[in-house]
């Protein structure tokens, strides 16, 4: 099993599991289309993570990526760039 993903909280939740597995990243663009909206977007993101990876894995590798996405009254909160942007996003 891979988590293609290096959140720290994803790797905690699989060692809950207690199961075996590796941590990888991949490099993409986690840019949507325009028009998605909620859950559409980390269902994207996570797809394309899991397209990158396709050509990577072994046989009888079981892949998990995933993308989490911050919702508010239905606007999109990227991620900070910046410690006073997640200050100003968190108030």
């Amino acid at each position: 099993m891979v988590l293609v993903s290096q959140s720290p909280r994803r790797r905690e939740l699989l060692k809950g599991l207690e199961v075996d597995f590796q941590c990888t990243s991949v490099d993409t663009d986690e840019r949507y289309p325009d028009g998605l909206q909620g859950a559409q977007i980390p269902t994207y993101i996570a797809e394309h993570k899991a397209d990158a990876y396709l050509p990577l894995m072994s046989e009888g590798t079981l892949a998990i990526t995933a993308d989490t996405v911050v919702l508010v009254n239905n606007n999109v909160l990227g991620k900070p760039q910046s410690r006073s942007e997640a200050v100003t996003m968190l108030q």
